[in-house]
């Protein structure tokens, strides 16, 4: 094999690679042998192809619906629970901040 055969071939398996991860990524099979991956639901999140559940997102952080991963709030925004889809405005902070401050 030459070298560009295998320049090319290097870069067909890396797209390959890249568009396996980017499919399925957020995704599971909750039955040995599906024929298709079932989508993680908002709250929850799937980092590796292959899981047989979705995990909750932790304490603090939100993820929408075929999520790899969880993101963080943002300053002044909190997730008060595990498997949250969205942030909220952190009220108490808020409030305080506007009578103390």
């Amino acid at each position: 094999m030459g070298v560009c055969a295998r320049s090319r071939f290097l870069v067909v398996v890396v797209v390959f690679v890249v568009v396996f991860l980017l499919w399925f990524t957020g995704t599971y099979a909750d039955e040995a042998g599906a024929a298709a991956c079932k989508e993680c639901d908002a709250g929850t999140y799937a980092a590796n192809t292959g899981w047989s559940d979705c995990l909750d997102c932790a304490l603090g952080t939100a993820s929408s619906s075929r999520s790899q991963y969880c993101d963080a709030c943002v300053a002044g925004k909190h997730a008060y629970a595990l498997g949250s889809e969205t942030c909220t405005v952190n009220t108490i902070r808020a409030l305080t901040s506007v009578v103390f401050f």
